[in-house]
């Protein structure tokens, strides 16, 4: 297996996932699909006063979908994926791979003792576009609260395959935009529309955000201070509100206080009180793009 890189084998250390097969499997894709890297990024979920620190993404460089589309249909053969909540099964997913890909993201999530939540693989599918009737088809069954027209053109739709260790499959569709887009009166609509009002207030002030749409678990904002492909940080993050809960986060997780000038997103839960920005949220997720991964100063 080819070598991980020395921070991933450092943080694994510190977290509870050294025995786990299915973190095994997410390893040799990475292998599998080393020659399409972008990126490695570490998470830490955050409930409470307690920080689960057993998940890691790897994500994929554009431009490479041949080799990424061999690592996935590898790791689905890997995980039995049969796309059983997908119109058109596992041959609907792999037409998507293999002609409807932009990039991927894979990550690895290890078991939630909170919530009693198995291990799992999440497989994200960036598609190249969104037509309607991929939008009919595959994105919108996902969710009722997406509206029924597709996205505009600017959006970003992840398609994502949620495969835990149980072979228990859930979809999830996330949708990404710059902050330019939001002042395009479609692109505001749209996102009130799916995420609400305060949602896109808040998505306003970060360089890119968007929303998580979930059929399993809590729907998300997600905040991108660092976004993949833009590696500086931007210094109108300092002095926005998503700095207090994160910085506060930080004090608490020495491993999190190391790499704060390495975060690349955070997602808190899409409902009123957490958009306040308390001190502290009731659920965050925070990523750090790890060394040698382009992190950049």
């Amino acid at each position: 297996m080819a070598a991980m890189p020395r921070e991933y084998e450092q943080l694994k250390r510190t977290s509870d996932v050294l025995d786990d097969p299915l973190l095994t499997v997410f390893e040799r894709y990475c292998e599998e699909a080393a020659t399409a890297t972008d990126a490695l990024e570490w998470s830490w979920k955050l409930v409470g006063w307690q920080a689960l620190s057993n998940r890691v993404y790897w994500l994929g460089a554009g431009g490479r979908t041949e080799v990424t589309a061999r690592a996935l249909e590898w790791l689905a053969s890997e995980l039995a994926f049969g796309g059983g909540d997908l119109d058109g099964g596992l041959a609907a997913w792999r037409a998507i791979v293999r002609g409807g890909l932009d990039r991927a993201l894979v990550a690895y999530a290890g078991a939630n003792p909170l919530t009693n939540q198995p291990a799992a693989i999440k497989m994200y599918l960036v598609l190249d576009g969104c037509d309607p009737a991929t939008y009919r088809r595959f994105v919108r069954p996902v969710s009722p609260s997406l509206p029924e027209q597709p996205p505009p053109p600017a959006a970003v739709v992840l398609l994502c395959h949620r495969v835990a260790a149980d072979g228990r499959t859930a979809a999830r569709v996330y949708v990404l935009f710059n902050r330019e887009d939001y002042e395009r009166p479609d692109i505001a609509a749209y996102v009130s529309s799916a995420a609400g009002s305060r949602a896109l207030e808040v998505a306003r002030q970060y360089p890119r955000s968007g929303f998580a749409l979930k059929r399993d678990t809590t729907d998300m904002l997600g905040i991108g201070l660092r976004p993949t492909g833009r590696r500086t940080l931007d210094p109108e993050c300092l002095c926005t509100p998503v700095m207090i809960p994160l910085a506060n986060a930080a004090a608490r997780v020495p491993e999190l206080h190391a790499r704060l000038h390495r975060v690349s997103w955070v997602t808190i839960p899409l409902d009123d009180e957490s958009l306040a920005f308390p001190r502290r949220l009731r659920e965050m997720n925070i990523y750090v793009v790890l060394d040698g991964h382009g992190a950049g100063a």
